[in-house]
């Protein structure tokens, strides 16, 4: 069987986060015999890796990830053709090379890795005849609607939520009834899809964790750290580092004179960069090649997060890399979390900076919450378990 995979960011070994679960995608279906291919955007990696994945893939297609001036992002609330979030991903070269794809290749299936890639399933006109699957990585139309009810945001990102909330909601349901099937991550997922639209055909595919992978090599040494990953072009990973310095960070700083806070990484803006500058205990690294060094050497993994949607990838990969975890419940929204067990969530500031103190403080602590965060890994996110169900509704879809 023929798969052709579609993603707004170039899946690979180093990549963390729900990217890194496209790359693990592609692997498993390689090692199952099927022919898979890839169609993504890039941004400025290595001509190595594209080589190297060329010469597992069937095709691999790359387009340079789309880039909107300022003008032409005014130009997309004022008179939008489509949600401004999906515009963003929308390149007419890609829109052909899927469909030229699929038509010289005779893919039978094409899955769409997050949902602003699913427009290249949904309104192509270039596209033939093939069996579509979209992968749901979080809610867009819930992920705006946080941005709508969380205090505290400017003014102008709020209003611009609303405009947004408004026409994704439509186009958003909407191009998932087009699809063959829609797939989740999670059961709170699963509701929360069916809550806005009842018709729609869902399969659960749970995230599965490489804890071979994440446990292999660690030789660095653990230190008074406290780390927060993300990809920062996203609003909710910059607004969660953000909140974390200005509420949480200061006290912490002030209790430990050892403790450093390491934000690690792609695309930080300048605006998180300057606290880097402002505070010689805060790294802020940019894009880094490999993060298992940074969590083996952590004592104590954050996710502040207060916006977005869906399963956080990271918490569960951090986990299972042996390091506890401190969030708020959004962050670990659909994952088995039990407070006090497995990890600690807090949802205020001096909740949180209770939480990250005790576990810098209590080395038992710290052992028994990784210690049950790794077993629940073992347990409940293996990756037998989750490319058995992806495989499985690959072959439901193309029997249709």
């Amino acid at each position: 069987m023929k798969i052709l995979f579609l993603s707004h960011r170039f899946p690979h070994s180093r990549i963390a986060g729900g990217h890194r679960l496209v790359y693990e995608r592609i692997q498993y279906l390689l090692g199952r015999g099927y022919e898979v291919g890839l169609a993504s955007f890039t941004s400025n990696e290595p001509g190595s890796m594209l080589h190297e994945a060329a010469q597992e893939l069937l095709d691999l297609r790359t387009v340079k990830a789309p880039h909107k001036n300022v003008l032409s992002r005014v130009g997309h609330y004022v008179t939008p053709r489509m949600p401004t979030m999906f515009l963003r991903n929308y390149s007419e070269e890609m829109m052909r090379r899927v469909g030229n794809l699929v038509e010289k290749e005779h893919y039978e299936v094409v899955i769409a890795e997050f949902s602003e890639m699913g427009q290249y399933l949904y309104c192509n006109p270039y596209l033939p005849a093939v069996r579509k699957i979209i992968s749901c990585h979080r809610c867009l139309t819930t992920s705006f609607m946080k941005y709508v009810r969380t205090a505290g945001l400017p003014f102008l990102l709020r209003a611009k939520s609303l405009l947004q909330f408004l026409a994704i909601r439509r186009y958003e349901f909407e191009m998932y009834r087009h699809m063959d099937r829609v797939i989740v991550l999670t059961s709170q997922d699963h509701s929360e899809l069916l809550n806005y639209a009842p018709d729609l055909y869902l399969d659960i595919v749970p995230m599965g964790v490489d804890t071979g992978y994440l446990q292999k090599e660690q030789v660095e040494e653990e230190r008074p750290i406290v780390l927060m990953t993300g990809y920062y072009r996203d609003i909710a990973n910059l607004d969660a580092a953000v909140w974390f310095y200005r509420y949480v960070w200061p006290r912490l700083r002030e209790d430990n004179p050892e403790l450093e806070f390491h934000i690690v990484g792609a695309d930080p803006p300048r605006r998180l960069q300057r606290l880097g500058a402002r505070d010689k205990r805060v790294t802020v690294t940019g894009r880094v090649d490999d993060l298992r060094p940074y969590r083996h050497r952590s004592q104590v993994f954050v996710c502040p997060v207060r916006l977005g949607a869906g399963a956080r990838t990271k918490c569960l990969e951090a986990m299972a890399s042996g390091l506890p975890v401190v969030s708020t419940s959004l962050g670990m929204a659909g994952l088995p979390a039990e407070n006090g067990d497995n990890c600690l969530v807090a949802d205020t500031p001096e909740l949180m900076r209770q939480c990250v103190q005790w576990l810098l403080s209590d080395e038992q602590l710290r052992k028994k919450i990784r210690n049950n965060a790794s077993r629940m890994i073992r347990e409940r996110f293996s990756m037998e378990k989750s490319m058995g169900a992806l495989e499985k509704t690959v072959r439901d879809v193309a029997s249709l």
